[in-house]
């Protein structure tokens, strides 16, 4: 033991350095900025159905400032007593579809997005999701005419990554397209609740960077003698599939070089539930052994894991490891009942490293990926039914002096 203690090296502790942190004098102005829709200033899902923010200029974005911005009115027809109450906390519950275009090219492309937002959104933090209700609805509901500024941030790969983005060279295009029906995301069911929204004042806004000269000009000509700016992100490709029994099995053709993880629920209309934050489960919260679910995957003839999934207690296991939260100090806002009920989320995760950039799996070589889940007991569907996946995979995008390119 005194060997292995005299060989450490010694390095000069925090508390005794009195060297000063780094400075960034190159960064000579930030400006927080609004970005303002294309075309009209009126959404609804009997109107205009897609909102269109293009982000341009001579500055450096910092996405981690991306916020989007909007006024919700409640424009029913009916009674005065007609309230709006959106299913979920947050704005991201009316979009369905989220595009991101870089340079003209299609950077990311997300389906179901409300239904993927709330995914994530649900297994923060209690205190996140707070703050976040002060941003959104907090489950208060919006009476007729009434109107209510929300905002939320993005869930994008793209703008969760760190780097800054040189708009001037990349300039972006966000696309979220509204539901087809109100019902879809307000609560519906019973006496005096409204479904007709209208969003106005659609705004992005963030923090934009201006760089001194000489650096400006280094990123210049390094693009204009041919060589590239990397940003590296993961993001998500989202479908779902009609299934009659719990005993089903789902091939998915979609191959990607990197595929980091797998996400899978069941939505159901039972009970007149919305398939926006219903992740249903067959148990209905009670514990019972009769009606647990068996899952596994399989690309090839490679099975993640080796061994099904066999119980609930093993699906939150796998899940908490995907989402790197295994750790003691990282916790979901879930509990057990919720789980077993309307929050039952699977996951399995491909990469060789546990969060680990690139370290997914090559499902470029053709093989299939499978899906397939059965009742350990007697456990039975309740009323349609729907298996949603998500693929979570690693992307680069390639910003050059001609355009951006998109590898995934």
């Amino acid at each position: 033991m005194e060997s292995h203690a005299q060989s450490v090296e010694d390095n000069l502790i925090d508390s005794l350095s009195f060297k000063l942190r780094p400075g960034a004098s190159y960064v000579t102005d930030r400006r927080s900025v609004s970005f303002f829709t294309q075309g009209g200033n009126d959404y609804q899902p009997n109107g205009v159905k897609v909102i269109k923010i293009m982000l341009n200029g001579d500055s450096w974005l910092d996405p981690s400032t991306v916020k989007l911005f909007m006024d919700v009115t409640n424009n029913t027809s009916l009674g005065s007593d007609s309230h709006l109450k959106p299913k979920v906390d947050g704005a991201w519950g009316f979009f369905k579809r989220m595009r991101i275009l870089c340079g003209g090219q299609i950077v990311e492309d997300i389906d179901s997005y409300n239904r993927l937002h709330e995914m994530y959104h649900m297994m923060k933090p209690s205190e996140k999701r707070s703050n976040d209700g002060i941003e959104g609805f907090s489950g208060e509901f919006l009476s007729k005419g009434s109107t209510r500024t929300v905002c939320f941030t993005p869930m994008s790969g793209l703008l969760s990554q760190e780097k800054y983005l040189p708009i001037r060279y990349a300039p972006l295009q966000i696309e979220l397209e509204l539901v087809s029906n109100g019902a879809e995301v307000v609560n519906a069911s019973g006496q005096n609740l409204s479904t007709s929204f209208l969003l106005q004042n659609v705004q992005l806004k963030a923090d934009l960077v201006t760089l001194d000269n000489s650096l400006d000009n280094e990123y210049s000509q390094h693009l204009l003698s041919g060589k590239t700016l990397p940003i590296h992100f993961s993001t998500f490709t989202c479908a779902s599939q009609v299934i009659t029994s719990l005993n089903s099995t789902v091939n998915v053709s979609r191959a990607l070089t990197r595929l980091k993880g797998v996400f899978v629920t069941m939505s159901t209309d039972s009970g007149g539930a919305l398939e926006v934050d219903n992740f249903f489960h067959p148990m209905a919260g009670n514990y019972d052994s009769t009606k647990e679910l068996e899952f596994e995957m399989q690309i090839g003839s490679k099975k993640f894991p080796e061994y099904p999934i066999r119980s609930a207690a093993e699906a939150f296991y796998q899940l908490r490891k995907a989402l790197g939260v295994h750790d003691v100090n990282a916790q979901m806002d879930i509990s057990a009942t919720e789980f077993r009920s309307s929050k039952y989320v699977i996951a399995i995760d491909t990469e060789k490293v546990l969060g680990s950039s690139f370290s997914g799996y090559n499902s470029k070589s053709g093989d299939l990926l499978t899906l397939k889940q059965k009742p350990a007991g007697n456990a039975t569907l309740a009323g349609n039914c729907k298996l949603h996946y998500c693929l979570h995979f690693d992307s680069i995008m390639n910003i050059r002096d001609a355009g951006v390119e998109v590898l995934e």
